[in-house]
């Protein structure tokens, strides 16, 4: 379950970094998403399967979205919108859900994936609670998977017809699909659930040992008060972390140019899923166990989890550089100084050592070929640079910079590399 309500947003809207978050802007301070956004990640390029109840793409903040493909599980048709057959209000949680992972619509609501494409499926029949769902659940799984999703989010789960020893990780049938999906490279997250206050229990996929459970907090950090509580039916701890689930920010279902907020583990999930897609984004082969190890080393309980905020809230920001060199460099701007060099200076890190003979400057002249130029040490700690010749007045100039950590992980930035190199001319 979870708490809609649709306020008028507040007229005026404070600006962050050059993308006006509008609303939403909070949860991704909260999120420490804004310096990702700043070195232009977005998600692009990244596959999220997403299994919910029903979807409105067409609300203003969805419909630059790619679709991959949308399949309703439960009416086994092609349309995931809410048709005169289906219960009043079965697009609504999956609008909001995917308007909270990848929404864009500039002085409403930003989210933090908004970049990336999706694959829609409907598994979630909201006129009834029953066990055939999970079999919806299971199908949905195992069709994002075979048209190659790189993610999973389920704001989804069931706990009726489970007691708390069988959510262990082994029995239900949503956990055991999770786990397999998560053996064959997805990474699957989904809600822990809002059930702190009745059953006390987590919702089955949530006690995956595989699956990354995402529990609940409001803007100051504190607890949900309706986000379930671990353990798992065998002891593991749970959730894994925890994101803004208070009060979220997102697309109004019911009008395609309106907003509200809604409450619920459920849109904590795609914020944090949006996330992953962001640390793909940047570092792409990453595996889900290493997505995993990431989220929770960076959160801001780590060194003390528990069944509460697992490993704490996430820090996006921390969580993407993890994994893979990490690039602070001022780019260049248009110039019109035609006898150069331009040098590319940068200071690259990397939490586990840098292999400095991997770090390379790559430009290119006018959209020719590109070409390949060692960055030198400069003798200041951590700082690389190396010289782009000079160019007549009027030439563009491409680059970007790609180095690899002594752990085997590259990184570029821009994060795309050649696919979104910086230009200047």
């Amino acid at each position: 379950p979870v708490t809609e309500d649709f306020p008028p947003l507040p007229a005026m809207r404070p600006k962050a970094d050059g993308l006006d978050y509008g609303a939403n802007l909070a949860a991704m301070q909260q999120a420490n998403v804004l310096p990702l956004h700043d070195q232009g990640l977005s998600g692009a390029g990244v596959v999220v399967g997403v299994l919910d109840t029903g979807f409105r793409n067409l609300h203003e903040s969805l419909d630059h979205l790619p679709v991959i493909s949308a399949y309703d599980f439960v009416a086994n048709d092609s349309d995931v919108d809410q048709e005169p057959e289906d219960p009043a209000g079965s697009r609504n949680h999956g609008t909001m859900v995917l308007s909270v992972m990848a929404g864009y619509t500039p002085g409403e609501l930003i989210g933090p994936a908004f970049g990336a494409s999706v694959i829609l499926a409907r598994t979630e029949d909201i006129g009834q609670e029953v066990p055939a769902e999970e079999d919806d659940w299971v199908s949905g799984m195992e069709w994002v998977e075979f048209l190659g999703a790189d993610i999973v989010n389920s704001s989804l789960g069931y706990n009726d017809w489970y007691d708390f020893a069988s959510l262990d990780g082994e029995t239900a049938v949503t956990t055991i699909a999770a786990d397999l999906a998560v053996g064959r490279g997805l990474v699957v997250l989904n809600a822990a659930g809002n059930d702190r206050n009745s059953s006390g229990l987590l919702i089955a996929p949530a006690d995956g040992d595989s699956v990354i459970t995402v529990g609940g907090v409001d803007i100051n950090d504190n607890l949900a008060p309706f986000s379930s509580p671990g353990p798992a039916g065998d002891g593991r701890t749970k959730p894994d972390v925890c994101a803004l689930a208070v009060s979220n920010p997102l697309a109004n279902p019911n009008d395609d140019t309106a907003y509200g907020s809604a409450s619920g583990t459920s849109f904590a999930t795609p914020l944090t899923t949006g996330v992953v897609a962001l640390m793909l984004e940047r570092v792409p082969g990453l595996t889900p166990m290493q997505i995993r190890e990431a989220l929770r080393m960076t959160a801001s309980q780590a060194g003390a989890p528990d069944n509460d905020f697992g490993w704490g809230t996430i820090d996006a920001w921390a969580a993407a550089t993890w994994w893979g060199p990490v690039f602070a460099h001022a780019l260049l701007e248009n110039t019109n100084d035609s006898v150069g060099p331009y040098t590319i200076e940068a200071v690259i890190t990397d939490r586990e050592g840098l292999d400095a003979a991997t770090a390379y400057l790559v430009y290119r002249i006018d959209g020719g070929g590109w070409i390949s130029t060692p960055l030198a040490p400069t003798g200041t700690a951590d700082t690389f640079a190396a010289d782009i010749p000079g160019q007549p007045v009027g030439t563009t100039v491409e680059y970007y910079l790609e180095a690899t950590g002594l752990n085997g992980f590259s990184s570029a930035l821009p994060a795309r590399g050649a696919a979104a190199a910086h230009a200047f001319a």
